[in-house]
């Protein structure tokens, strides 16, 4: 796949992990202000190629995560990836390893991890 800009709705699914607002979250969203993506697997994750030389220090390596129900009531996980203090991947997956059937909108989404 090629490099793209982001669309609203994967914008939309960043900005409500950012809404956590933990230590890098603004340095990560300075970072996707201007960045590509591109999809990589069947389940809607993107990998992101960054040109900001803003960093995001973390801990983690995943700094936040979320999750929802599919539509068959399965959990699916949000996972937002940072790698050497740039974002490099947000990443989705269901807990059973079934293909996601529909991906949930932003407003049924669960923070559920900040590790900064």
């Amino acid at each position: 796949m090629e490099w793209r800009r982001i669309t609203a709705s994967e914008i939309a699914l960043v900005n409500l992990l950012l809404s956590a607002n933990f230590s890098e979250s603004k340095a990560i969203a300075e970072q996707v202000r201007n960045a590509r993506v591109r999809t990589v697997d069947a389940n809607g994750s993107i990998a992101f190629t960054v040109a900001s030389s803003e960093r995001a220090v973390v801990k983690h390596r995943v700094p936040i995560e979320a999750e929802a129900d599919d539509r068959d009531g399965t959990v699916v996980h949000m996972l937002l990836h940072v790698v050497d203090g740039q974002v490099s991947e947000l990443e989705f997956f269901k807990e059973d390893s079934s293909a996601i059937l529909d991906l949930p909108p932003p407003d049924r989404w669960r923070l559920v991890e900040l590790h900064g």
